[in-house]
C-alpha cells in the first residue's frame, strides 16, 4: 500500500478516511475540508499536466495547514509537490518538501513508499555521508514495505530496488524472497510472504565491522547503486544501469582500467587501405576493467551496443567484416592479414594488464611479424603483395605454417574457446561481490575457533579462541614510516581492541562484549605471535551468531591510571554463524565442542587436566606435524546405572588424507588413512570431563585430519558425536 502504519490501514484525524476493506480507495467524508481535498486533488492534477508553478502554488498551502496530508492511491501532498519542484529544476525545494513531508509522516507514525524512494534516491553523496544513519533507515524501510500489500506502480518500484540487490544477494537468499522468475515486467513480480523480513535479516548479517553503529557494507552499497544510476545509466533495464553497472555494484572501482584503441599509426597504416571496406566506425566503443586484488578471474571487457554497454569478449572488439571470408584468394587473404594486425594490437594492449592474454599476444606477434604486410617497409610490401602473398603461402606450406587464412580462422576460434574458459573461471572462483570497506586499513588476519559449554543455570557459554597470524601485528614498512614521519613512536607494543557481538537468530544485535588486549615486546621479524587469547561470552539459548571486530592500535598517552589510545594501524572482523545452543532439558545427551589444546610432543602434564582452562586453547587451521595435539570436551546429561554410576564410551576416529608425489599425485594427490579407539568411562556425576591426545608422530607428508570423537551413554543407548578438521604440514623432523 501507498502509507500505513506498523503493517495497518489507518490515518490521521485530519486525513482522509479509508475504508478498512482490502483494494479500497480514499473516500471524501465530510470530516475533511473540502479546500485541503480541492488543494490536494488540484495539485495532483497540475504536476500530471505539467503546470508546475501551479501545482506549487496549491500544495505548499496544502502542507503548511497538513503537512502529512495523504490519500491511499495518491500518496502524500509532499511526495507531489517534491515532483513540481523537481520538474521545475529546483532541487533545493523539491529535498525540503519530501523531507517535510517524511518528518511529518514519521512524528504521526506513517510511512509513504513513493515519497521514501523519491527522497532517497535525491541524496548526493555527500548528503548521505553526513546523514549514513538516515540513509540507511530509509532504505531499511522500503525493504519492510515488502511485506505489506502494494499498488502495482509500487511494486515496479519495489523490482527495481530488489533487481538491484539481487546483483549482489547469494541465490539462496533470492529464491526466499521472488516468487517468479524476474524476467517479467517489474509491476509483475510478485515477493514471497516474509521477502522484507528476510532481506533485513540478510543485511544484518552483512555488517562487516559489529564494533561501530553503521553498517558499512549497506551505505557502500547505496553509494555503488547511486553512482551505478548515475554514470552506468540504462532506463530499460529494470535496475536503471548496465553491465558495467552491475559489476560495480558488485566490486566497486576496478583497480585497472583501460579502452582497448584503435588509432595506433601502425595499426591504420596495416588496415585502413583500399580492398576490404573498414572504417574507424567499425571499431565499437569499449571498456577493460581489472579487479586483480579481488580475484585474479575477476576483469570484464564491455562494448557499447547502440546507447549502453553489454558484456563482451575479444572477438567482439574485431569488426564484423574481419570475423569471416578467409581464404587463399587476394580478397581473402587480405581480410585474414587485417584481422590478425587487429587481433595482435588487441593483445599488445590487453597482455600487460592480464597473464590470460600474454600467450595470445605471443604466438600472434610470431605470426604476424613473418608476414610481408608487416615486415619493414610494409607500405611498399602491400603494393606488391599480387605477387608476393602467393609465395608466401607456399613458403609457409613448406615450413609447415599455416597460410594467413588458416592461422586467422583457427586464432579466432581458440580467442572463442579461451574467453569461454575465462568466463568459466571468473563464474567459479570470483566472488559473487566485494567490499572496500577494509582498503583504507591494513587488514589483521586473526585465526579464530569457538567451542560450546553448558553452564550450570542452562544456557550455552562459548569460548572464543584467537590470534593473529603469524607475523601479522606488526604494521607493514610503508605505514610504519607514515606515522614516523606523523610523530608517532612504532616500537614493540601496540593495543588490541576485541568486540564480540551476540546476535539472535535474525541476527539482532543481543549482547556487545568488548575487552582490551595491550601487547608489549613484539618481535621484529615476520615469525611473530602473541599467545592465543580467550574471550568467554554467555547466555546464548537457540540458534544464534557472533561477530568479531579486532582494533589494533598504537599506544598513546596515559592520563592518570588510563591509556588514550594512539592511531589505529590494523582491523580485522569475522564471524561464527549459525551456532545453536547446547541442549539443556537434562534428558537428552549432551556434548561441548571439541577444545583443541596445544602441547609439545613427551608434555604428559594434560593427561589429569581438571580445568581446561589451565591450557592454552589452539584456534589454527593449521598444526605442524611434531606438534602434540590434545581435545578437551565435556558431557552432559549422563543417566545413572542400576549402580548409581553413569557409564559412557568415547570412540573417535581420526581421518588423515596426505598429499603424495609422483603417481598418487597425478591420480589425485591424496592417500587417506583411518585410525580408531574406544574407551569406556564410568562417573558419580551426570557431568564427564575428557581429554584425549593425537599422535602426529608417523604424518609423513603435507594433508587433511579429522577428528571424530563420539560419546554413548550406556545406561540410554544416547549418542552425540563432534568433529575437528585441521591442515597438517609435515616439519620434516
Amino acid at each position: 500500500m501507498a502509507w500505513g502504519k506498523k503493517g495497518m490501514m489507518t490515518v490521521l484525524a485530519a486525513m482522509l478516511w479509508l475504508s478498512a476493506g482490502e483494494g479500497s480507495r480514499a473516500q471524501r467524508p465530510d470530516s475533511v475540508e473540502a479546500a485541503q481535498y480541492l488543494a490536494f486533488a488540484g495539485g495532483v492534477e497540475a504536476v500530471e499536466t505539467g503546470a508546475y508553478e501551479r501545482a506549487v502554488s496549491r500544495l505548499e498551502a496544502l502542507l503548511a495547514q497538513a503537512p502529512a496530508y495523504a490519500e491511499q492511491s495518491r500518496g502524500t501532498a509532499a511526495y507531489w509537490l517534491g515532483r513540481a519542484y523537481e520538474r521545475l529544476g529546483d532541487r533545493d525545494n523539491m529535498q525540503r518538501a519530501w523531507r517535510t513531508g517524511l518528518i511529518a509522516l514519521d512524528r504521526a507514525g506513517f510511512f509513504d513508499l513513493r515519497l521514501t524512494d523519491a527522497y532517497l534516491r535525491s541524496l548526493t553523496a555527500e548528503q548521505r555521508a553526513v546523514f549514513p544513519g538516515e540513509t540507511v533507515r530509509l532504505y531499511l524501510s522500503l525493504l519492510a514495505a515488502l511485506d505489506e500489500p502494494l499498488f502495482p506502480g509500487e511494486v515496479a518500484l519495489m523490482a527495481r530496488h530488489v533487481a538491484q540487490l539481487a546483483v549482489i544477494l547469494p541465490d539462496d537468499v533470492l529464491d526466499e524472497v521472488i516468487a517468479n522468475v524476474p524476467a517479467v515486467a517489474a509491476d509483475e513480480w510478485t515477493f514471497k510472504p516474509g521477502a522484507g523480513t528476510r532481506l533485513l535479516e540478510w543485511w544484518r548479517s552483512q555488517d562487516p565491522l559489529p564494533a561501530t553503529l553503521e553498517n558499512e557494507r549497506l551505505l557502500e552499497h547505496l553509494e555503488r547503486v547511486a553512482y551505478a544510476e548515475e554514470h552506468f545509466a540504462y532506463p530499460e533495464r529494470l535496475t536503471g544501469f548496465d553491465d558495467r553497472g552491475e559489476v560495480y555494484v558488485r566490486y566497486g572501482k576496478p583497480d585497472k582500467e583501460i579502452e582497448i584503441s584503435f588509432t595506433d599509426p601502425w595499426l591504420i597504416d596495416v588496415v585502413f587501405q583500399p580492398g576490404v571496406s573498414v572504417s574507424p566506425s567499425d571499431f565499437p566503443e569499449n571498456v577493460f576493467w581489472r579487479y586483480g586484488d579481488i580475484d585474479r578471474a575477476a576483469y570484464f571487457l564491455f562494448v557499447k551496443k547502440t546507447d549502453h554497454f553489454t558484456f563482451a569478449q575479444t572477438i567482439d572488439l574485431i569488426p564484423k567484416v574481419l570475423r569471416f571470408g578467409f581464404s587463399r584468394s587476394k580478397r581473402g587473404v587480405d581480410k585474414a592479414t587485417r584481422m590478425i594486425a587487429v587481433l595482435r594490437s588487441i593483445y599488445q594492449q590487453l597482455a600487460p594488464l592480464h597473464s590470460d592474454f600474454e600467450a595470445r599476444y605471443s604466438d600472434v606477434e610470431n605470426y604476424a611479424m613473418e608476414l610481408p604486410a608487416f615486415q619493414p617497409g610494409r607500405i611498399l610490401n602491400r603494393t606488391r603483395r599480387i605477387n608476393r602473398i602467393p609465395a608466401g603461402i607456399e613458403a609457409n606450406r613448406v615450413t609447415s605454417r599455416p597460410s594467413p587464412d588458416v592461422f586467422a580462422q583457427t586464432i579466432l576460434m581458440r580467442t572463442e574457446s579461451e574467453d569461454e574458459m575465462a568466463y568459466g573461471r571468473r563464474e567459479a572462483y570470483a566472488p559473487r561481490a566485494s567490499s572496500d570497506v577494509f582498503r583504507e586499513t591494513e587488514r589483521l588476519p586473526v585465526e579464530v575457533r569457538v567451542a560450546r559449554f553448558l553452564d550450570d543455570d542452562g544456557r550455552t557459554r562459548t569460548e572464543v579462541y584467537w590470534s593473529p597470524a603469524v607475523g601479522a601485528i606488526r604494521p607493514s614498512k610503508k605505514l610504519r614510516k607514515r606515522l614516523r614521519k606523523q610523530g608517532y613512536d612504532v616500537s614493540d607494543t601496540f593495543v588490541i581492541n576485541m568486540t564480540t557481538v551476540q546476535k539472535t537468530e535474525h541476527h539482532q544485535p543481543r549482547v556487545v562484549n568488548q575487552k582490551r588486549y595491550f601487547l608489549t615486546d613484539v618481535p621484529e621479524n615476520d615469525d611473530a605471535v602473541i599467545p592465543v587469547q580467550t574471550m568467554v561470552v554467555r547466555g546464548d539459548t537457540g540458534r544464534y551468531h557472533l561477530a568479531f571486530q579486532w582494533d589494533e592500535y598504537l599506544p598513546g598517552s596515559r592520563m592518570g591510571t588510563q591509556m588514550r589510545l594512539g592511531p589505529k594501524v590494523k582491523m580485522g572482523a569475522g564471524t561464527a554463524d549459525s551456532l545453536t545452543a547446547l541442549v539443556a532439558d537434562g534428558r537428552t545427551l549432551e556434548m561441548s565442542d571439541l577444545k583443541p589444546i596445544f602441547t609439545r610432543k613427551g608434555d604428559e602434564s594434560l593427561l589429569t587436566l581438571d580445568d581446561p582452562a589451565s591450557a592454552s586453547p589452539y584456534p589454527f587451521s593449521r598444526i605442524a606435524s611434531d606438534v602434540q595435539l590434545a581435545l578437551y570436551f565435556e558431557v552432559y546429561h549422563l543417566t545413572f546405572g542400576a549402580d548409581d554410576l553413569a557409564h559412557y564410551t568415547v570412540e573417535y576416529e581420526i581421518a588423515r588424507s596426505e598429499d603424495k608425489e609422483g603417481l598418487l599425485r597425478l591420480l589425485g594427490g591424496k592417500e587417506e588413512a583411518r585410525t580408531a579407539s574406544r574407551i569406556s568411562n564410568t562417573t558419580r556425576g551426570r557431568t564427564a570431563k575428557e581429554t584425549i591426545f593425537l599422535d602426529l608422530s608417523d604424518w609423513t607428508g603435507n594433508g587433511e585430519l579429522e577428528v571424530r570423537v563420539r560419546v554413548t551413554d550406556e545406561t540410554t543407548g544416547q549418542h552425540v558425536e563432534r568433529t575437528l578438521r585441521f591442515h597438517v604440514q609435515n616439519t620434516g623432523g
